[in-house]
This record gives structure tokens, sequence and C-alpha cells, in this order.
């Protein structure tokens, strides 16, 4: 998981945190990334449900948390090649949805153009809709599901935040 926290916080929320997994401070101010307990075959989508829904003042100092599914390094420039190799096997997941790609790219600042990685990811992954089966579209209205992309220096975490998911004011994309 990825979260973002209040300006000043962080330590705050690094003390309620171990609560639903291990997390840690990252060079950039206000952003935690982490691991969360899941029991069973919950992933961290699930348990970040059971935990917003049974103890919300856990969550008290974050602005945003995004459960990642998905996650990957890169090594040269080129974060839009690295995802787009890591995601090939997801694309059939988002075959016959409406979809699109947001993307926070920390440690990348004049390097990568934000909306153009958005719009390669989205082509990439449409495009492989199509070689699955059914075509996927790509559309802000009321989309299925976003692809959330978070950056953090060489480390790439990725979440399909479907529409239930984002119904908590935690999970959205940026």
């Amino acid at each position: 998981m990825v979260a973002t926290v209040q300006q000043g916080m962080s330590g705050d929320a690094l003390a309620l945190l171990p609560r639903i997994g291990r997390f840690r401070h990252t060079p950039y101010p206000g952003v935690l990334i982490g691991s969360v307990h899941c029991t069973g075959d919950e992933d961290a989508k699930s348990a970040l449900r059971r935990w917003h829904g049974s103890d919300p003042d856990l969550f008290e100092h974050l602005n945003r948390a995004t459960p990642v599914d998905v996650t990957t390094t890169f090594e040269r420039g080129d974060v839009t090649e690295a995802l787009c190799i890591a995601l090939e096997a997801y694309a059939a997941s988002l075959c016959g949805k409406r979809f699109y790609v947001r993307a926070t790219l920390r440690g990348l600042k004049g390097r990568v153009e934000t909306q153009a990685c958005e719009r390669a990811l989205g082509s990439f992954l449409w495009e492989l809709t199509g070689k699955h089966g059914e075509s996927a579209s790509i559309g802000f209205d009321d989309a299925d599901v976003v692809v959330a992309v978070e950056v953090v220096g060489k480390r790439v975490g990725v979440g399909f935040l479907d529409r239930e998911i984002r119904t908590m004011n935690l999970v959205r994309p940026r």
C-alpha cells in the first residue's frame, strides 16, 4: 500500500499503522509505503475495507491510501516500458470494462511527463484487451476500474481500483 499523510503527521500515522501492517518512510515527504496484514485468502483491498469499517480512527492522519496489486522496479529511465511489461499479464482482467489510468510519478520530475505515461499505459492496456477478447473502453465517467500507478523512486506499485474500493473516502486516484 502507498499512503499519503497529512503534513507533519507521518510520525503519528506510523505509530498507528502497525495495527494493520508494516510501513516505513520514503524519501518523499508525507509518503509511506508498506504491506498490510491479510488473513486467509484476503487481499489488501479486503483487509483495508475490514480495518476501515472497524477502526476509522486508524486512518485519521492519512490523505489517501492506494492498495497495490502489482509491484515492480525499474533501472532505466523508462518507467512506462517497465510498467507495460509488468501489466501485460493483467490486461485480460480489463476486458469488457471501462477504465482509465492515473499515475503519480515521484522522483521522475523532468524525466517523464505524467500525462504521456498515463496515455501510453492506457493505450497499451486497451490494445491488449482487444487481443484477449472483448476490448475495454477508456473513459473517465463511471469507470469500472481505475489503474492507479504509484512511483516512489525506482519502485512502482499498481492498484486496480474497482468501484467498490473507491467508495472508501481514502481510496481514490490522485
